[in-house]
């Protein structure tokens, strides 16, 4: 976990910038090295340079059992260059720690260096622009309290598992019959067609909203509806949605 990956294979690194007449940087070459090396282990998130920090800090898991929001077990990474707080995920999938990382707070009055969270759930971060500077030159020092304005909403629907359930068997249905439709479309055979089970088509299948079980209004790129989507992003739910006003 940093800015720039840790790679024993010097040819390897995927950061950095090109320079007149090198190659540029190959996105899989970490997937072709695992393949060629065993040992290798892939870095679980990267910090990334420039965008997320330069020089990240401290280091808080937030181990306070809800109390500062649905972030139970998460990581938050402080930097002092870009004066900010990342949230971490991190979760197992196949058998190797996979990672990602979203911006959480900005505009601190100074560069974050040390912070804690205590018992309550509350994080408190110091910071100083002395030395290496800060993005954010408001204070030489700063000592201030991480603000979380998340509330769990209240008019949120419950999604109806009937729905959810209904098109979750349509959906083997189709893949069930996939072939056996393709076959026949092939050949022509429109007869043969209607005699499988209506909901082998794929158009029978809808997209519903998996908060509220909604199939009006459905936001493809979040899987939801716009009323979740306006509820959870009002509470700060979705990560990267910020409310804009003008």
């Amino acid at each position: 976990m940093g800015p720039r990956p840790i790679d024993p294979i010097p040819e390897a690194f995927q950061s950095g910038k090109k320079k007149d007449g090198e190659k540029a940087a190959d996105p899989d070459r970490m997937v072709l090295e695992r393949k060629r090396i065993k040992e290798l282990v892939p870095p679980v998130v990267y910090m990334v340079h420039g965008k997320i920090g330069n020089s990240s800090s401290f280091i808080v898991p937030d181990m306070s059992g809800g109390k500062f929001g649905p972030f139970e077990k998460q990581l938050f990474i402080a930097d002092q260059s870009h004066s900010n707080i990342s949230r971490v995920f991190i979760e197992e999938v196949n058998g190797i720690m996979q990672g990602v990382v979203f911006q959480f707070r900005k505009g601190f009055k100074s560069g974050l260096i040390g912070g804690r969270m205590n018992e309550k759930g509350q994080i408190f971060a110091g910071g100083s622009d002395r030395g290496w500077r800060a993005r954010v030159q408001k204070n030489a020092l700063a000592f201030q309290t991480v603000p979380l304005t998340f509330r769990a909403p209240k008019n949120l629907p419950m999604a109806k598992t009937c729905w959810l359930e209904r098109e979750k068997r349509k959906s083997k249905c189709v893949a069930k019959y996939a072939a056996q439709r393709a076959e026949l479309k092939k050949k022509g055979d429109y007869i043969g067609l209607s005699m499988l089970p209506r909901n082998a088509s794929p158009v029978r299948l809808s997209r519903r909203c998996n908060a509220t079980g909604r199939k009006r209004a459905f936001m493809g790129r979040f899987k939801i509806s716009r009323i979740a989507f306006r509820e959870m992003a009002s509470n700060g739910l979705i990560p990267g949605v910020t409310k804009s006003s003008w």
